[in-house]
């Protein structure tokens, strides 16, 4: 500052202080309200260690249980996730425990045609039929009361060995039609083809 300059009045800095405090204010304004503007993508229920169950004429039919459940209700498409797994129970209508399911993750779709999808050590034991079904991705039409995959998959009882790739079956299990079967004499360990392709069209009746 050059002699014979005034200095700045502390009202002037006041001033200047006070508009940068509001430009920033205004800033995190904007971010705040693009966020907000976001709401379909952000989980309006969040569920930890989540039990459930379904009824039918007084009975109960289905019962469920996962460490966490998110749902995305205003989505167009809305859905269900179950990031932590998830395991499902059903009974018989006299109330006979008959098939359980365990999956590492599922997701349950509420659009039009409601779907549960199940991936990552997918088991579906059938204990009337003492049966074993392991794949490693699941999808079960609950409307059409199937299930089926794209996937490498195995059942086994007691009596019964069979593998092979792509299948579809009733919601028990019991009727199974595998697309691609093999030799039984081998057992795969492992399949190595994608969990999560659009297998719709391949398997719609």
């Amino acid at each position: 500052m050059r002699p014979g300059d005034a200095k700045p009045s502390m009202f002037t800095i006041a001033l200047v202080f006070l508009g940068a405090i509001v430009f920033v204010s205004c800033k995190e304004s904007i971010h705040t309200a693009d966020a907000l503007a976001q709401t379909d993508s952000i989980a309006t229920q969040v569920i930890h260690n989540m039990r459930g169950s379904q009824t039918e004429y007084g009975r109960v039919r289905i019962r469920f249980e996962a460490p966490l459940m998110e749902s995305y209700s205003l989505l167009k498409e809305p859905f269900e996730i179950f990031p932590q797994g998830i395991k499902v129970i059903t009974y018989t209508p006299e109330g006979v425990m008959e098939t359980e399911v365990t999956a590492n993750s599922a997701i349950h779709k509420k659009g039009k045609s409601e779907r549960w999808e199940a991936y990552g050590n997918v088991v579906h034991k059938n204990f009337l039929e003492e049966s074993t079904l392991e794949t490693d991705t699941l999808y079960w039409d609950q409307a059409q009361g199937r299930i089926y995959t794209h996937v490498f998959i195995k059942q086994y009882s007691p009596k019964f060995l069979v593998q092979g790739f792509g299948m579809e079956a009733d919601e028990q299990a019991t009727k199974v039609r595998v697309f691609k079967a093999f030799d039984n004499y081998g057992v795969l360990e492992r399949d190595t083809l994608s969990t999560r392709p659009e297998a719709d069209s391949l398997y719609k009746k």
